[in-house]
C-alpha cells in the first residue's frame, strides 16, 4: 500500500503532466491555426489546370481546390492561396472548387473558370483578391476557357449551361452567344466580334462569321470526341488538340483541318508556337513535349 505522502505526490505528478499536455496542445493549436502550409511538395501539391506567363517574371497558375499561385521572379519564389467558390460538399471546411482554366489580360486583370458553380472568378489586382462573379441565374456548370480580343470584349466556353458567352464590360456581365448546340465547349477563339470559333466535346469545331447568327460545324477528321484546346497564331492559322493524342492544323480559319497526331495516345491540352514550330504537351505520364515544324506531317519529342 502507498503511504499518504506517496499517494499525494503521485496525484500531483499526474496533474502536472496533464497540465503540460494541455499547455503544449494549446501552443500547437495557436501555431497551426488558421493557416496551413505545404511542407512537401513545395510550394504546393494540388493538380494545376491553368498556367500563363504574363511577362518574363510574372507567372500565374491555378488548379484543384481553389489553389492559386503567383511568382514575380520567374519561379524562384511563389505565393499561394486558396479562394473562389466554397465546396458545397464540405460546408464549413474552407475547401474550394477546382479552377479549370483562365485568361490574364495583363499582370493585374485576369479571369478563372471554376468547376460546377454558377459563375467565374475575377481579379483586378494581380491575385491579391479573387472575387466571384455570378453569371447563371439558376443551376451551375463549369467554365473551361476564355479568350479576349481587347480589354473589354471577351468570350468564355463551358458546359451546356454556359456554352459560349460574351462580355463587353471586362467580365462584369455576360450574355449567351446565340444558336449554339447544347454541348460542352472547352475552348474559344475570336479574331473579332463576328468571327468566333469554339471546340467541343462532340469532336467538332463550331464557326460563325456573323456573331452567332449562323454556325458552321467543322469536323477535324477523326472520331475522337473531346477537343480540349483551340489556339490560333492569327485569324487563319491555328491548332486544335484533344483526347487520345489528337492534334490538327488549319490554315483557313478552321473550315478544314490537316496533319497527323504525335506518337501518343495520351490526351493533349497545351499548345505553344515559336515561329513555324509548334509545341504540344499533355499528361505528365507521357514525359515528353512533342514538336513539329511542318504542321503535323512529322513529329519529334523532347523528353523531361
Amino acid at each position: 500500500f502507498l503511504s499518504f505522502r506517496q499517494f499525494i505526490l503521485k496525484k500531483m505528478k499526474r496533474i502536472i503532466i496533464l497540465f503540460l499536455v494541455l499547455l503544449n496542445g494549446t501552443v500547437l493549436f495557436a501555431q497551426s491555426n488558421p493557416d496551413w502550409k505545404w511542407v512537401h511538395p513545395r510550394p504546393q501539391g494540388q493538380y494545376l489546370n491553368y498556367f500563363t506567363m504574363v511577362d518574363a517574371n510574372t507567372w500565374y497558375a491555378a488548379g484543384d481546390y481553389g489553389m492559386f499561385m503567383k511568382t514575380t521572379n520567374a519561379g524562384l519564389n511563389w505565393t499561394t492561396k486558396t479562394s473562389g467558390y466554397q465546396q458545397g460538399s464540405y460546408p464549413g471546411m474552407g475547401m474550394f472548387q477546382n479552377y479549370r482554366g483562365g485568361f490574364f489580360l495583363n499582370a493585374n486583370t485576369g479571369f478563372l473558370g471554376v468547376q460546377a458553380v454558377p459563375g467565374i472568378v475575377k481579379t483586378t489586382n494581380g491575385g491579391q483578391t479573387l472575387d466571384t462573379v455570378r453569371i447563371l441565374s439558376s443551376g451551375q456548370g463549369t467554365v473551361y476557357g476564355f479568350y479576349f480580343i481587347n480589354s473589354s470584349t471577351g468570350y468564355l466556353a463551358g458546359t451546356s449551361t454556359y456554352k459560349v458567352m460574351k462580355t463587353t464590360d471586362a467580365g462584369s456581365t455576360w450574355t449567351a452567344v446565340p444558336n449554339l448546340a447544347a454541348v460542352t465547349y472547352y475552348s474559344v477563339y475570336a479574331s473579332d466580334e463576328n468571327n468566333i470559333l469554339a471546340s467541343s466535346e462532340s469532336g467538332n469545331v463550331y464557326i460563325t462569321t456573323n456573331a452567332g447568327q449562323n454556325w458552321t460545324t467543322s469536323n477535324v477528321g477523326t472520331a475522337v470526341p473531346q477537343l480540349y484546346t483551340l489556339k490560333f497564331q492569327n485569324a487563319s492559322t491555328g491548332v486544335v488538340c484533344g483526347s487520345n493524342g489528337l492534334i490538327r492544323f488549319t490554315t483557313n480559319g478552321g473550315f478544314n483541318w490537316i496533319g497527323t497526331g504525335p506518337p501518343t495516345n495520351y490526351s493533349l491540352y497545351s499548345v505553344a508556337f515559336s515561329g513555324n514550330t509548334t509545341f504540344i504537351a499533355g499528361f505528365l505520364i507521357a514525359q515528353s513535349i512533342y514538336r513539329t515544324t511542318n504542321m503535323g506531317n512529322t513529329w519529334d519529342s523532347l523528353s523531361y
